[in-house]
Formats: structure tokens, C-alpha cells, sequence
């Protein structure tokens, strides 16, 4: 049975050293030349949990933002500006009282529910919300759910 008590790490020697012992024949080694492998003690982990602070609990929690009737290209600025209040967040977008919505609204919802900087959710999509999505190929880009399978 080996000891591999004796052994030290490998990198406190110069690398030459190593490529030597290795390409020497077997007959020419000095095994002397291997370093010893440090000792291993094994002990307990410990693990601490760490209480998050109010500001790191409320960016956690679900806010709920509902969307308003109309959104079209005349309000996208103010759209946008309320979107991005929400980044780092995780946002429930209601839409249920989207009554018009044009394919800008749609791509700055695109933007904001890919977005890497926040976690989206739907609830209570209107149809016309869905309709839209749907003709333009995005309902499944928006993470909409099926109208429907709503609960």
C-alpha cells in the first residue's frame, strides 16, 4: 500500500523539474526529486445562513404592476420610464385593462420581460394584450400564458 503522506504539493517546484522526472527512463529516475502531497484533515463544514436585510427582502418580493388601456407609441416614453423603476425586481404585470397596444409597446415589453436584470410574471392578460402578442409571433417571447389556463 502507497503513502501519500510523504509527498509534497507539485507547485512549490519549478515546472523543469517535473518535465524532467518525467521524461527520464525508468531506470534514470530519482524519486527523491517528487515532492510530497500536503495533508489533508477533513472536518465539519460549517454553514452559516446569512438574515437578508429589509432592502434585500423587498427586492424579492412580487410587486404587481397593471398596465394601462392604452399603450401606444404617444405614451411609450412614460411607459418606459415606469418599466425601469422596476429593474433588479421581480414584477407581476397585470394586463387586464390593456384595451390598445401597438408593436412598440410590445417590443419594450419584449426588452423588459427578457431583460436578465428582472424576473417577470403575467396576470390576468387582456385578449386584446394576447391577441396582439399572438399576431406578431410574441405571446410565447412574453412568457403570456394561454388564455384560459389563467387561474
Amino acid at each position: 500500500m502507497l503513502n501519500f503522506s510523504k509527498f509534497k504539493p507539485f507547485y512549490d517546484k519549478p515546472a523543469d523539474q517535473f518535465l524532467k522526472v518525467l521524461t527520464m527512463n525508468p531506470q534514470e529516475k530519482n524519486l527523491s526529486v517528487i515532492p510530497e502531497l500536503p495533508t489533508v484533515s477533513l472536518s465539519s463544514p460549517t454553514i452559516t445562513v446569512a438574515n437578508p436585510s429589509p432592502a434585500e427582502l423587498l427586492t424579492t418580493e412580487w410587486i404587481k404592476v397593471s398596465l394601462p388601456a392604452m399603450l401606444t407609441l404617444s405614451n411609450l416614453n412614460e411607459f418606459k420610464a415606469q418599466l425601469l423603476q422596476y429593474l433588479g425586481r421581480r414584477v407581476q404585470l397585470s394586463g387586464a385593462k390593456v384595451e390598445r397596444i401597438d408593436t412598440a409597446s410590445l417590443q419594450l415589453l419584449l426588452a423588459f420581460v427578457n431583460s436578465p436584470e428582472i424576473t417577470v410574471g403575467w396576470a390576468d392578460p387582456s385578449s386584446e394584450l394576447y391577441n396582439a402578442a399572438r399576431l406578431l409571433g410574441l405571446s410565447t417571447e412574453l412568457g403570456l400564458p394561454v388564455l384560459g389556463t389563467i387561474s
